[in-house]
């Protein structure tokens, strides 16, 4: 007689956090990414990919629709992580935490500085002695999000937002900041996420996908934003991304 078949508890699968990659240009999987994934994650995980056609806004709430852990990450497609033990990094930071509901790792942007960390991760640029190794801030930029499901309500991407992407970070961090949590920073993580320069040969190679009048798109969806949530919107500018213009 045959041995009964395991079965994976409801509660063991909550313990395995859950990671969401979602379609942000046209085009395979980035393998480089793919071996950061497996060389530097170290723990279990349960990989979640959304390559399907739609917004950026609708792929990410169907990541969200086929999460079964407590934590979730949430990806672009086109990041290589730099930091061994990165996701039990961000885990352990999470659960130290609790009023924190959203997390990113610090992101590189010049590929000189990625290949001189890997040569020589004493090069961190915001190791301990330079910086705060987790700083607070009003939003969260999107490459890699993760979330507390337990601590927040009703997390979901704004679907209206104009344009196919953009700014679902933004109101995904003013959602948790809405909730009484905070978004936060952790230096000890870094991921590559290069710079998508306004360059139709450059986009070519990376087969992205993105309207030309990215201006008008903007003050598009600032004016959405400002609308949906007013005052709140305003008093949280950065990086000068938030400008309206009527």
């Amino acid at each position: 007689m045959a041995a009964p078949k395991e079965t994976v508890s409801t509660s063991a699968l909550r313990e395995i956090p859950d990671l969401g990659m979602f379609m942000q240009r046209i085009g395979p999987l980035h393998p480089e990414q793919l071996a950061s994934l497996a060389q530097r994650t170290r723990r279990s995980f349960n990989l979640i990919y959304v390559f399907e056609p739609g917004t950026a806004h609708a792929n990410i709430n169907k990541v969200l629709d086929r999460v079964r852990s407590r934590y979730v990450v949430i990806m672009d497609d086109d990041l290589v992580f730099l930091t061994d033990g990165w996701l039990q990094k961000m885990l352990d930071v999470m659960q130290e935490h609790e009023d924190i509901g959203m997390l990113v790792p610090f992101e590189v942007k010049d590929e000189k500085d990625k290949d001189a960390y890997l040569a020589d991760p004493s090069t961190n640029p915001n190791c301990a002695a330079h910086l705060e190794r987790i700083s607070m801030r009003p939003w969260c930029p999107g490459y890699v999000m993760m979330f507390d499901l337990d601590r927040l309500d009703d997390l979901r991407a704004d679907e209206s937002i104009p344009g196919p992407s953009g700014m679902s970070d933004l109101d995904l961090s003013l959602q948790v900041r809405s909730q009484g949590f905070k978004c936060a920073c952790l230096h000890d993580v870094l991921v590559y996420h290069p710079w998508k320069p306004l360059d139709r040969a450059w986009r070519r190679r990376w087969a992205i996908v993105q309207e030309e009048d990215l201006n008008e798109l903007h003050q598009a969806q600032c004016r959405y934003m400002h609308k949906k949530w007013g005052s709140f919107f305003l008093q949280n500018r950065n990086l000068q991304i938030m400008e309206v213009r009527a």
